[in-house]
């Protein structure tokens, strides 16, 4: 218990110690909050990336759908078929590659 340790703090250093446990509490505070934000790091990349990945992809099916005039399996072949400058050129303006049709189709 607390008051055993205090005792057994103040036989062999011979002062009261009585403050020990929440000092060492908060001397590792950061620490614990390290493994928090590295615990919910992990979780973000395994549980929120795919879900943002899969409504990325149906927002730029639907994109290519309404301003392109594909068909459902042909907006899926033009996004299988993007490579990856492309796909970082349609993600950082999509809306200016879906209103010039000539961007659209390179």
């Amino acid at each position: 218990s607390q008051e055993r340790l205090e005792c057994m703090i103040e036989a062999d250093f011979g002062r009261s110690m009585k403050y020990i446990l929440p000092t060492a509490f908060w001397a590792c505070y950061p620490v614990f909050v390290f493994i928090y934000l590295v615990i919910l790091a992990l979780m973000m990349a395994k549980c929120a990336y795919p879900v943002y990945a899969f409504y990325f992809t149906k927002f730029m099916i639907m994109a290519f759908r309404k301003a392109g005039g594909f068909s459902h399996s042909e907006a899926l072949a033009r996004l299988g078929g993007l490579s990856d400058e492309a796909l970082q050129q349609f993600v950082s303006d999509p809306i200016g590659i879906l209103t010039t049709p000539a961007r659209m189709m390179e």
